[in-house]
């Protein structure tokens, strides 16, 4: 006796697609749909639809016979497949087609910086045009911009595909980016990079209190609390000499997670064979986690931390800032620095004298220096001020440090 299978009463679309569309269909083997998109270019009242039915089962559409990979139908509305499984059962599916959005034609530089930026670039969005300028000492042909444009878009540069973060450059003359639109439309923008004026100073002694202003001395940073002026906090709360300084945030707390500085002008110490720097600093932070140190780069090498802590009473008062290795990625000998307050320790208590011998940057011709300050996200007090900075030419040296 042979016992046949009872015919099959499958009645399923498991795959469905189009040549043209954009991502995968949406089978709903529940409610029995199909939902696809296409592209925007698709001759919707012509469409072929590529698709697998249980086995066994045929597919009508309007009482035709639908084929996989041949039959062509009008999807301007959604369209009914009625599938019959091998029982002679039916199930009807509704096919809803999709037709995504018109290419974009958007073609913009819509945000552009530089890490050695010193202002937010202008973006002229009616003439094409970036204007931007960066570091006294940046290197020009060795750029590379961070940038966002219109969604879809893409940017060249003589044929060069450019990635934001990624992609260096030569800016020393205005450069030309290319930027294409989804639509294929193009758009040329020319981006013009310059070079911030900075002071030179070559007479020495020099000696800055900051009662005229802020004399060149710049605030860069992220989440940057610096400021200039009369400090009226709760701790710190008076300038070393008259009325200004520089401090975190004048009246209140800095911030936290904070990675700053203050830049200072360049410095020619062509005749200056033994300079030193003396400066004073008051310091109230969390202790050993934030704080500030002075680093020092030399034409246009890397910025340095200026010094070490070496247990002297001249100096840096602590060997190790956690938010300082963190912020500036410096070996654990290199983030030492001013940090500490008078309720835990290690706080200088008013403004404290700080020397260095500056040994080895005697006779450079180009030399800067910059006050850094950095934080975690735990505790804000009132920070850390610099103030009546002096350089000069001193033959002896100082006992407290040399650099």
């Amino acid at each position: 006796v042979t016992i046949e299978s009872a015919p099959s009463s499958e009645k399923n679309i498991l795959t469905y697609s189009f040549a043209e569309q954009t991502g995968p269909a949406t089978i709903d083997d529940v409610n029995h749909t199909v939902d696809i998109e296409v592209v925007y270019s698709a001759d919707i009242i012509n469409l072929v639809a590529t698709f697998t039915l249980s086995a066994f089962a045929s597919a009508t559409v309007n009482s035709v016979d639908q084929e996989s990979g041949v039959t062509a139908n009008d999807f301007s509305n959604p369209v009914t497949y009625t599938i019959t499984a091998e029982n002679l059962t039916t199930q009807d599916w509704v096919v809803t087609v999709f037709v995504a959005s018109a290419p974009s034609s958007e073609k913009n530089i819509l945000t552009y910086s530089f890490a050695e930026q010193t202002w937010p670039a202008l973006i002229d969005d009616i003439n094409h045009t970036v204007d931007i300028e960066v570091e006294y000492d940046t290197d020009l042909t060795n750029l590379v911009a961070i940038f966002t444009l219109s969604g879809g878009a893409t940017a060249e540069i003589n044929s060069v595909l450019q990635e934001s973060g990624v992609t260096v450059n030569n800016f020393t003359n205005q450069v030309t980016y290319t930027v294409t639109a989804e639509d294929a439309t193009i758009q040329d923008w020319v981006v013009t990079v310059t070079t911030a004026a900075v002071t030179i100073i070559s007479d020495f002694p020099y000696f800055e209190d900051f009662e005229s202003g802020s004399e060149d001395w710049i605030t860069r940073g992220t989440n940057s609390s610096w400021q200039y002026g009369t400090p009226t906090g709760l701790t710190i709360n008076s300038a070393s000499s008259v009325s200004n300084a520089w401090v975190t945030s004048l009246t209140g707390d800095y911030n936290a997670n904070e990675i700053s500085f203050v830049t200072g002008p360049v410095f020619d110490f062509t005749n200056v064979p033994y300079p030193q720097i003396e400066l004073k600093v008051w310091w109230d932070c969390e202790g050993f986690y934030d704080g500030a140190s002075l680093q020092y780069k030399v034409g246009g090498g890397a910025w340095k931390t200026l010094g070490k802590y070496i247990g002297d009473k001249k100096w840096y008062n602590v060997s190790y800032i956690y938010s300082m290795q963190q912020g500036f990625s410096l070996q654990l000998d290199d983030a030492c620095g001013w940090s500490g307050d008078g309720e835990w320790g290690y706080g200088s208590n008013g403004w404290f004298s700080a020397y260095y011998a500056l040994t080895q940057l005697g006779n450079q011709p180009v030399v800067r220096f910059r006050v850094v300050f950095t934080s975690n996200n735990e505790y804000q007090n009132d920070g850390f001020a610099f103030d009546d900075i002096r350089i000069s030419n001193d033959p002896t040296g100082i006992d407290e440090g040399k650099e």
